[in-house]
């Protein structure tokens, strides 16, 4: 564990990261033109971007409903959604763009809640959305007439699909389910790795709800598409004219790279990997500095509902408690 004094020094290293690499973006055009293409956009077209952000977050908070109850916990959406929304917003602040997970299990933490499921639909709902949103940049980049990637980025992009695969079916497989059935026998009189390997069970038994999965796949993909489409729309509207199937591909990888624990809610990672990407693509890095503070405005508007949430911590108890 670390002492606040090292949890503080590494809060004050991810600011600094945060405003060195925004720093390292805006120093490098002319901030009269930024300002030119940015305001190109219109009301209208931001309008429709936030409500296309909005309704990924809905859809997002459907998925975890889905498998939180799988999980056990037989909640109505109405309960859950608050709570997915809160983490939504708590992502734009925390070192990471996990850390939001934590404040959705705790908003939605109460007594007789389970907190096991509550962390084994939260992780299930974090992987499927990640193995979609790889497999949706790797099946783009792979259809692009003209993929800027050399070959060892292929061979190391293909090998982590097919590392990523054979750990798919071997956790499908009766004999890890033996494995943890195992070591839960054997580390039953301990509390946290008891609670962990239960937790992998009940991730495990996923495999016997193939329609949740199809499911909650199909909710990824759709996620992922509205999001896509943000970009997308956002791009006309300041002047770019790239083929949507470039914002498939390069989109994934900002989406992870904004994952990376470096900086402030993924702040200057999100936007150097979207500026990077777009310039090896042929456009102009005003253009695409532009389009990224565009698309930042609308994530910063659509994540707004998440702070009702949190000035309203009577909304936590406003349903009734339901056992797990």
């Amino acid at each position: 564990m670390l002492t606040k004094t090292q949890r503080a020094l590494m809060a004050a290293l991810k600011l600094a990261i945060t405003a060195g690499l925004l720093y390292y973006l805006l120093s490098g055009v002319d901030l009269s033109r930024l300002q030119e293409i940015v305001m190109t956009v219109s009301p209208a077209t931001m309008v429709v971007a936030i409500a296309l952000h909005i309704i990924s977050y809905g859809v997002g908070g459907l998925r975890w409903w889905l498998l939180a109850n799988n999980a056990g916990l037989a909640l109505p959406f109405r309960a859950v959604l608050p709570s997915y929304y809160l983490g939504i917003f708590f992502n734009n602040f925390l070192p990471t763009g996990v850390g939001g997970d934590v404040v959705r299990i705790l908003h939605l933490r109460r007594p007789r809640v389970s907190l096991r499921s509550l962390i084994a639909s939260t992780v299930s709902d974090r992987l499927i959305g990640f193995i979609v949103v790889f497999a949706t940049g790797l099946f783009s980049l792979a259809a692009l007439e003209h993929v800027l990637l050399d070959d060892s980025t292929r061979v190391i992009l293909f090998s982590l699909a097919l590392m990523a695969i054979v750990s798919i079916w071997i956790f499908a497989t009766d004999w890890f389910e033996t494995l943890i059935a195992r070591l839960t026998h054997r580390y039953r009189h301990t509390r946290v790795l008891k609670s962990i390997l239960e937790i992998v069970t009940t991730l495990h038994g996923l495999r016997n709800r193939r329609g949740l999965i199809v499911g909650a796949v199909g909710l990824s993909l759709l996620i992922q598409s509205l999001i896509i489409l943000c970009y997308y729309l956002l791009a006309l509207g300041i002047g770019l004219d790239q083929p949507l199937l470039l914002f498939f591909a390069i989109i994934p990888v900002v989406i992870i790279a904004t994952n990376i624990p470096i900086s402030i809610g993924g702040l200057g990672v999100r936007e150097c990997a979207l500026v990077s990407l777009l310039v090896l693509s042929g456009v102009p890095p005003d253009a695409a500095l532009g389009l990224s503070l565009v698309y930042l405005a609308v994530f910063w508007c659509a994540s707004l509902p998440g702070l009702v949430v949190m000035m309203r911590p009577s909304t936590r108890r406003q349903h009734t408690d339901t056992s797990a």
